[in-house]
C-alpha cells in the first residue's frame, strides 16, 4: 500500500481510514477468485486509483487504473518486463525482480 503525501490524512492511529494511492495485492491460490474480483471492485469503489495484482503462478502482474476502468486490466507485464505508472514518475520495477525466489 502507498499513499502520496497530498492524501497522508488517512493515515490515522486507527490505521487507513480511506483509499490509498496505489495498492500491491499478491494472488495466494486459496483467495486469488475472491482478490480477482470482488475485491478489486471495492477498492475501486473506495477510490483507490492504482492496483496491481502479481500472480506468482503465471508470473504475471496485472495493473488496474481503477478510476479510469475497474474490470480491465491497463497492462499486463511479465518477468521480462518493467512495471511503471503515469501517477507515480521514476516508480520502475523490473519483473524479474518482483519473481526473483
Amino acid at each position: 500500500m502507498f499513499v502520496s503525501k497530498k492524501n497522508r490524512s488517512v493515515l490515522t492511529y486507527a490505521g487507513a481510514e480511506g483509499a490509498p494511492d496505489l495498492l500491491v495485492g499478491i494472488l495466494s491460490p486459496k483467495t486469488a477468485e475472491l482478490d480477482k474480483k470482488p475485491k478489486r471492485r471495492v477498492f475501486a469503489r473506495s477510490g483507490v486509483k492504482e492496483l496491481w495484482i502479481i500472480d506468482p503462478e503465471t508470473k504475471l502482474i496485472h495493473v488496474y487504473y481503477l478510476q479510469k476502468d475497474a474490470e480491465r486490466p491497463a497492462a499486463t507485464c511479465a518477468e521480462a518486463d518493467t512495471v511503471t505508472s503515469p501517477d507515480f514518475p521514476g516508480l520502475k520495477i523490473k519483473g524479474a525482480t518482483v519473481f526473483k525466489r
